[in-house]
């Protein structure tokens, strides 16, 4: 191999790598989880707008909810901030007369602003109910 093509192969790699880099510390993202204690529920409504919304069935007693967010800014010490605060986290509200259980994200959410730019969140919620309760996302 030739000392131009080698030259050549190195600086490629190396801006390859320096994109890759660049195109990864873009944004920041982080699972989180909630347990729900579902007793005496025979359905949970789901209403929470802004997000994706993935229900799925599972066994056992508990509603388990599994979130996904990401930031547009690689600020990791930004978003456990807002996680810490609760910004995620489902509100619960049970009707025990009609044996239902509402779940829906906090109505006053705040724009994100990072040096004066409005930070994007992308959030996804996969929530898994036990079979023996019905789900009806409204």
């Amino acid at each position: 191999m030739n000392q131009s093509s080698y030259s050549n192969k190195l600086l490629f790699i190396s801006l390859f790598c320096l994109f890759l880099s660049h195109f990864c510390l873009g944004q920041v993202s982080k699972k989180t989880y909630q347990t729900i204690l579902a007793n005496n529920v025979d359905l949970v409504k789901i209403h929470i707008e802004g997000a994706n919304v993935e229900v799925k069935e599972t066994k056992g007693s508990r509603i388990l909810v599994e979130t996904v967010i990401r930031l547009s800014v690689p600020n990791e010490a930004l978003l456990n901030f807002v996680i810490k605060n609760g910004r995620y986290t489902l509100v619960q509200t049970q009707d025990e007369s009609r044996r239902e259980l509402l779940l829906e994200v906090k109505k006053d959410k705040n724009v994100i602003l990072v040096k004066g730019e409005a930070c994007t969140e992308q959030v996804t919620y996969t929530i898994y109910v036990p079979s023996f309760i019905k789900a009806l996302k409204t």
